[in-house]
């Protein structure tokens, strides 16, 4: 409020919408992204350039197990999504598989920096875009 006093103080003009928020600019952040599931899902597949219904078969297929496992472990390390609820939205897998997907992705993390980027780089596409 002071910038905005001071600037009509100083230039003794009426201030519109857009003069306030380019004086606020710094001051006012743009809301954050609404991120769910559905979200987290479409960019992973996106990332990996995969189907959505491809992350959700029961496919065991090398390509497909990864992308799946790092969904499960971005809902459950972002959004706090309950191991049972993971499962439900990933096509019905048991709660065991989502824990154990999400330790695993947890393991690897810490030793391989490949992963540790493609993850960074999907947060920032799920969070930022």
């Amino acid at each position: 409020m002071n910038r905005l006093t001071l600037f009509y103080q100083s230039n003794n003009q009426g201030i519109d919408l857009e003069k306030a928020k380019e004086l606020l600019k710094d001051v006012i952040k743009p809301p954050l992204r609404v991120v769910n599931p559905r979200s987290v899902l479409q960019v992973v597949a996106e990332f990996y350039d995969l189907k959505e219904k491809d992350l959700l078969a029961n496919s065991r297929k090398k390509e497909l197990v990864q992308p799946r496992q790092i969904v499960m472990y971005l809902l459950k390390e972002e959004l706090k999504c309950s191991f049972p609820f993971i499962g439900r939205k990933l096509g019905g897998k048991d709660h065991t598989t989502v824990m154990y997907a999400f330790r695993k992705i947890t393991r690897e993390l810490k030793v391989d920096e490949k992963l540790k980027e493609e993850i960074l780089l999907i947060k920032k596409r799920i969070f930022v875009n």
